[in-house]
């Protein structure tokens, strides 16, 4: 049984369950005999025992100021079955404080649409910063138009310049981007605001229309890497990057994350010849696992030539070369048997770090048994960072109780509150195979 900084997960979700109101005497009496499965089946039934604890834990982490924000954080990946206890926090007349309302009514309107539009309008004209990004997401996933977008990314608060700035990269995702707003952001991007906001903004301008060409040419020279990639990526969608000069230049200089982002970009836009020249640089001049070669694995769209790149990593990559290659095989369907073997020996080989998380991640969700108590001891004792992200990924997306039981009883907020939401968006176990949302 995996155990909690010294406590055994059974016992731990022991009393999350009881203070659910679950029949405690059955449960105390299975937990405390090792039984965690028929602890936790007592409870109702299985799942229904964890999403009862999880909302539990979320209630009791939004209570507490100093818990508050983490919670609300996790609630972003929230699925609908939260709505109940978020309509709950977004009456008018709940006891919650102002930004954890505003919060629900945005996240209810994301989830369910066209809900508080009114609440959401007077909530952007709130004094505290975070109230009022609250509230421009609930009306963004109302519709709220592109130019009333654009004007938000004058607030003086960050957090409401970014959720602006998402909001206007998903409208052009979903329906293109008004000349008149795409022109208007050519100086923003140009300007002084937030680097990751610019560089959002600039994968918005179109390298066909001259203004907007000089604009990312220009940032090609950038001294920060996110403006140059950004610029890089937006190039890629031209018929023929190769036709600007400082897009070639790039090309055929020093191998680079920007260069990177400009091939993988044409190769999407057909020119797979450019992209695969590039990627074949790549892999002569950068040494093994570097991540040019990782990332060029993840990035490349499937087809006959990056299957040809991922069966080559596979054979002789290093560790973190093997398991992108495998993550990609496996969704493609390719040699699972050999790529299952490969993930098993980097999941317990202990030399490189990230690569074993990512190969026993890999493996939890294809349901290698193994692979869940490989998981469930990063889950107790990995860094905050690596707890929280394999409660906000792979306990969501594959069923098991007791990897979600470690994480609801995490002393780090975030965590736990990531485990909780964990709790609400896996899959029935019994509704295999499924994924969460």
């Amino acid at each position: 049984m995996s155990m909690l900084r010294g406590i055994p997960a059974g016992l731990f979700l022991f009393g999350t369950l009881a203070g659910c109101g679950l029949p405690i005497a059955d449960i105390r009496s299975a937990a405390e005999s090792g039984d965690l499965e028929r602890a936790i089946r007592l409870a109702q039934g299985e799942l229904e025992g964890l999403q009862a604890a999880g909302r539990g834990t979320i209630v009791r982490l939004q209570s507490n100021q100093a818990t508050r924000l983490a919670a609300l954080e996790a609630l972003d990946l929230a699925p609908a079955t939260a709505s109940e206890l978020l309509a709950q926090w977004a009456a008018e007349d709940s006891a919650v404080d102002e930004a954890t309302r505003t919060f629900a009514q945005a996240r209810l309107a994301e989830l369910e649409g066209g809900a508080f539009e009114e609440e959401l309008q007077a909530a952007r004209e709130s004094d505290e910063p975070l109230v009022r990004s609250y509230a421009l997401r609930g009306l963004i996933a109302d519709g709220l138009p592109a130019d009333r977008m654009l004007a938000a990314l004058e607030d003086d608060a960050p957090q409401v310049r970014a959720v602006a700035a998402k909001g206007l990269v998903r409208a052009a995702e979903e329906s293109g981007m008004p000349d008149a707003v795409r022109q208007a952001l050519r100086p923003l991007v140009d300007g002084p605001l937030d680097v990751e906001i610019r560089a959002q903004l600039a994968g918005l301008l179109d390298p066909a229309a001259a203004e907007d060409l000089a604009s990312l040419v220009g940032l090609l020279a950038d001294e920060r890497p996110a403006l140059r990639i950004a610029a890089a990526r937006a190039l890629g969608r031209l018929p023929d990057p190769r036709a600007v000069p400082e897009a070639a230049a790039l090309l055929e200089a020093q191998v680079s994350p920007a260069g990177l982002a400009l091939a993988l970009a044409a190769g999407r836009h057909g020119l797979v010849e450019l992209r695969d020249t590039y990627l074949a640089r790549i892999f002569v001049v950068s040494p093994t696992d570097d991540p040019l070669r990782t990332g060029a694995l993840l990035g490349v769209a499937d087809g006959e030539d990056a299957r040809a790149l991922w069966h080559a990593a596979l054979a002789g990559g290093g560790p973190a070369e093997k398991t992108a290659a495998c993550e990609r095989l496996l969704a493609a369907g390719q040699d699972e048997d050999a790529c299952r073997d490969a993930l098993r020996g980097i999941a317990t080989g202990g030399g490189a770090p990230a690569a074993s998380l990512s190969a026993a991640e890999i493996l939890f969700e294809e349901g290698d048994p193994a692979a869940a108590g490989w998981l469930r001891s990063y889950a107790a004792d990995g860094d905050p960072a690596v707890r929280r992200r394999i409660m906000n990924g792979a306990a969501a997306r594959r069923y098991d109780a007791d990897l979600i039981a470690i994480g609801l009883g995490d002393p780090e907020p975030a965590v736990a509150a990531a485990a909780a939401v964990a709790a609400l968006r896996v899959p029935d176990p019994l509704a295999r195979p499924g994924i969460a949302p």
